[in-house]
Order: structure tokens, then sequence, then C-alpha cells
């Protein structure tokens, strides 16, 4: 007796070509580890339901051939099909790394966007739009948590951010987004990335897409001077309308966690971080 196979679920999307470059120069007893961990990478992205996927091609970069890159717009998992292993670089890795007791708190927040006017790139014109931000960011114990906690360590940042938009014909609306850039790929980093990508799902327009995208972002401690500055290009061509398999937007059943040094094993009975990943979008 043939059992029928229940039919894939899938969802108008748009899929793209991405080409990631980042330069990083760190200074200080913080950041000069990440002195000179630059990356070149092509990725080939679908993206539907406010996820995606990103599959490396080639170039250097912390994934290899058979690895995948699953992100929306607060987090990400770099999934390594190969050992059946995943690994959350984004804000709850920064969690994953806090002593009992102590709490994030980012304040002092200011954006701004400019139009820069419009611009050619390749064939097509875009609106060239900057959004710039700063901020501070601080480990405080829990009952420090106040504005007149002024004295505490604090890390600043400052974040400009480029982007050359353009309406393409025939995209499904809920698919398109300015954001096309991809996560950076550092723990180190994944806080400022937050930032940034929070003040950018406020303030860009919705109705575009961004075919180039160029962040400047300087991160500085206030106790010792340490500072990290970054540079991440991402350009984007051949946008086009696809139905995106959405069983590739989770992370497969069976593959486990894995993490960088000094990540501190997840509590038990604390919230999975990964669980959104397992579910389709």
């Amino acid at each position: 007796m043939a059992f029928l196979q229940s039919p894939q679920a899938t969802a108008a999307g748009i899929s793209y070509a991405a080409h990631v470059v980042s330069m990083s120069r760190g200074q200080g007893a913080v950041f000069a580890r990440m002195d000179g961990r630059n990356s070149d990478w092509i990725a080939r992205v679908a993206f539907a339901h406010g996820r995606g996927r990103a599959d490396f091609v080639s170039g250097q970069s912390v994934l290899r051939a058979g690895d995948h890159l699953l992100f929306d717009s607060a987090d990400a998992v770099v999934v390594h099909d190969s050992t059946k292993t995943y690994t959350i670089i984004s804000r709850n890795y920064l969690a994953r790394l806090q002593q009992p007791g102590l709490s994030v708190v980012v304040r002092n927040v200011k954006s701004t966007l400019d139009t820069l006017g419009t611009a050619p790139l390749g064939a097509r014109s875009t609106t060239r739009i900057r959004l710039s931000q700063t901020y501070e960011t601080a480990l405080v114990l829990a009952e420090e948590v106040t504005d007149a906690a002024s004295d505490l360590p604090r890390i600043e940042t400052d974040s400009k951010v480029e982007y050359w938009l353009t309406h393409i014909d025939g995209l499904p609306a809920d698919a398109v987004s300015p954001r096309t850039d991809l996560p950076a790929l550092a723990p180190g980093r994944v806080l400022a990335e937050h930032a940034i990508r929070q003040g950018a799902a406020a303030l860009l327009p919705r109705n575009s897409i961004a075919l180039m995208i160029v962040a400047n972002t300087r991160t500085s401690m206030t106790t010792d001077g340490s500072a990290l500055t970054t540079v991440d290009t991402t350009t984007v061509s051949d946008v086009r309308p696809t139905d995106v398999d959405l069983s590739r937007l989770v992370i497969p059943p069976g593959f486990t966690e894995i993490g960088p040094p000094g990540l501190r094993p997840r509590a038990a009975g604390a919230p999975d971080p990964a669980a959104k990943w397992r579910d389709i979008p």
C-alpha cells in the first residue's frame, strides 16, 4: 500500500546572491584579539516569512562548505551540516555569557536617518540613505539598573550604515526588506549588531530592497580605551522572486549546539534560545 507524502510547506519569497566583505581593527586589552579578523565570502540567500537562509558558496569566513546561516531581524544561527551541530552567534550569545545577577543595559540611544540623494548602482537607480546611531552598553548588577548608575564601566558605540535602496517589480511585498545584509559572524560584535538591526527595522522604508549596504562601526571601552573599528560591505545581486521551502529555514532534528570557548552551559529549565529555530516560520 502506498502512503501519500504531505506536501512541502512553501511560501512566496525572494532569493539573491550576497557578497560580504568585513574588516576589523582592534586595539587594547579587550579588542586586540579581533584585530585583522577579516572575511570575504559569497552566499546564496532565500528569504520568506521574516526569516532567511544563507548557504555558503565560497570565500574566507567562519562558514565552510556545507554550512549555512539562519537569520531574522533579531537572531542568527550557524548550522554545520557535516557535523550536525549549530552555533548561536547573536544577542542570545551575550546573555549566555553573563554571570548570574548581571543584566545588560542599553541606554542613551540616539538615531538619525538622512536621505543622501539618488545614485546609480549598476543598471539601477538607487536612493542612498544613512542611518546613524550612538548608544552605550553596560553589564550591571540587577539592583543597579537605574539611571543613577552613571559611573559604571560602559561600552560606547558609534555606527553609520549607508543603504542603496531600490524597487524591483514582481517581488512579493511581505518578503521585501531594506535589510539584505547578513549578521556579523563574530560573537564579540553581537550587541552592536542587535542594536543596529532594531533601529533599522523601525526607521527604514519597507517597500525597497538594499542592493548595497556599508556599515562603519566603532566600539570603545570607557575603562581602558580598548576600541574595535569595523567596516562591513554587503553587495546584493540576482534578486528574484521564488517559492521558499520553509522546512529549510529551521535547525534540522537531531542537531546539537556547540559554542566558542567561554559559552556558559544553559541552566536546567532555562529557555532554549534555539527553540524558535526548530519551528517553521
